[in-house]
């Protein structure tokens, strides 16, 4: 009883272990846009950062 436990528990771990997401690449310009966001800029400014991460993202 208990080696069929350790090997459901065993199964159970590698399973969960095997499981992982692509990492997320960020375009230069959302890094650039999420590293100005709490800068002292005018919202024009701002607005254009927030546009041209989103016009990479496509």
């Amino acid at each position: 009883m208990k080696f069929v436990a350790i090997c459901v528990m065993t199964i159970f771990t590698s399973g969960c272990a095997s499981y992982q997401l692509a990492p997320e690449v960020e375009s230069q310009e959302c890094a650039y846009y999420h590293s100005k966001k709490a800068a002292p800029m005018p919202p024009s400014a701002m607005k254009e950062l927030k546009q041209r991460c989103a016009d990479s993202q496509k």
